[in-house]
């Protein structure tokens, strides 16, 4: 593989423009780097597009040799993918709720995006007439609820 002198300081710093400042630089089109490494012309648009943010090793592999560049530099401005949070247990919701139940005025926050928890109590009577304290808790951003 050819040697550019390219760093990761004198690259931009995101995928989609590192990868279109490489290859305007080469002189090429979208449509002959596409060609060059062997990809479809649509992954190389989304690519520049920002729309792909993380690639497998082989397309990493293929569109560095392309662009004369060491796939560390394209690496290294790659966005994993989200990993999705495992729920929240049936006892840390419990937790959640007793917190609730003993200071209600709190403000309380969503455990998945960390935006501010609408909490409710209500106050009911079971067929005996015991007094019963409810709690009900929705995110104000996501689906989070309790």
């Amino acid at each position: 593989m050819a040697r550019t002198g390219y760093t990761h300081q004198n690259l931009p710093d995101t995928l989609a423009q590192r990868v279109q400042y490489v290859r305007e630089n080469l002189g090429l089109t979208q449509g002959k780097l596409a060609e060059v490494a062997n990809m479809p012309v649509s992954q190389i648009q989304d690519i520049e597009a920002g729309i792909e943010l993380f690639l497998s090793p082989a397309v990493r592999q293929k569109l560095a040799r392309a662009l004369k560049l060491q796939p560390r530099l394209l690496k290294g401005v790659e966005k994993e993918p989200a990993r999705p949070k495992p729920p929240l247990s049936q006892e840390a919701k419990d937790r959640y709720i007793e917190e609730i139940l003993h200071h209600p005025n709190e403000t309380y926050y969503c455990p998945e995006c960390q935006n501010p928890l609408i909490t409710r109590l209500f106050q009911r009577q079971d067929l005996e007439e015991n007094r019963l304290l409810e709690v009900k808790a929705t995110c104000s951003k996501c689906l989070f609820k309790i």
